[in-house]
């Protein structure tokens, strides 16, 4: 990975999405997600365990309310899908590196992931996001089944529609 522009990357799309980040509770399930990770509870089924753990450590955080918090997660998932998907792109279109970073820009900044990236309950998704990327990258590198098996299983914990995702990278490791 070209580690300067996936920093770039990173930061590029935290910053426009901490600039319409969700002050406080919003709509859908955000209320439950984060009195959830402020109790290290459990929420409704699938109770996204392993997002309700980074949620608990997030919610700690001293800044802001816990909803400000588990959104500022939310982002920060985010953005570290889109430098996962740079990843992939760089690995797969070398010669296309601009294109590619523009790209995976352009599309965690589409309308539907940065809704879900700007609230406390759409972590649960950047999060998915994360992990599957993640396996099907450790799947492209000989002797990492162990890792992308680690990163799908994880996926598939915390929310079973991620397995959609995660399938191709467990049949490529």
């Amino acid at each position: 990975m070209n580690r300067p522009p996936a920093a770039g990357l990173f930061l590029c799309v935290f910053a426009v999405l901490l600039k319409t980040l969700g002050p406080t509770v919003s709509c859908d399930d955000s209320g439950e997600v984060v009195l959830a990770a402020r109790q290290l509870g459990v929420m409704h089924p699938p109770g996204y365990p392993l997002y309700m753990l980074l949620g608990a450590l997030a919610v700690r955080l001293p800044l802001g309310s816990p909803a400000f918090r588990m959104s500022l997660l939310a982002a920060g998932l985010a953005a570290a899908a889109a430098c996962l998907l740079y990843t992939l792109w760089r690995r797969s279109a070398p010669g296309h590196a601009a294109f590619g970073w523009a790209a995976c820009g352009f599309a965690a900044l589409a309308v539907g992931a940065w809704s879900q990236a700007t609230t406390a309950k759409g972590g649960v998704y950047g999060l998915n996001a994360v992990l599957a990327l993640g396996a099907l990258a450790a799947s492209w590198r000989p002797g990492s089944a162990g890792a992308a098996g680690l990163a799908a299983g994880l996926a598939w914990a915390n929310h079973w529609m991620s397995a959609a995702g995660v399938m191709p990278a467990l049949a490529l490791a």
